[in-house]
């Protein structure tokens, strides 16, 4: 959980890049080969998908595995990147959460207590398709 809060508040206050960016016109890029340190934006493990697995051959989402209702994310680098700049590539934007409840309290941002930050996965199928399987990432699973 510590995780989540910590690419929550980097998202909003963008602090401790090498750059700033106005949060208004900010976007994150998910970057999979891990090397050093990064300059920019911040190393992310332990996420797990529902709803859908990691292609980690084809670097795409795929459909879930039978039997298997989470799949761990392997370690992203969530890069800052203006949203003008980026890369148009098919994406779906899934909710991250910090449990599997998926619900929690309506803060004054209007989104809840339980929501973290949309990240944008690499998809070769529409957004509907994964929409309609209820696909999303959570930070802790039920113990």
């Amino acid at each position: 959980m510590v995780r989540a809060l910590r690419v929550s508040n980097e998202c909003r206050f963008a602090t401790g890049f090498s750059f700033t960016i106005m949060i208004d016109t900010a976007s994150w890029t998910l970057v999979l080969q891990i090397r050093k340190g990064p300059e920019d934006g911040v190393y992310v493990y332990g996420p797990y998908l529902e709803g859908a697995c990691y292609d980690r051959k084809r670097k795409v989402l795929g459909e879930s595995k039978p039997k298997l209702l989470y799949d761990a994310l392997p370690c992203v680098h969530l890069k800052p990147v203006e949203k003008s700049k980026k890369e148009q590539k098919p994406i779906y934007v899934s909710p991250l959460y910090k449990t599997t409840e998926r619900r929690g309290l309506l803060s004054t941002t209007g989104h809840s207590t339980n929501y973290v930050m949309a990240v944008e996965l690499p998809s070769e199928l529409p957004q509907s398709h994964w929409i309609n399987r209820g696909c999303a990432l959570v930070c802790s699973l039920d113990d």
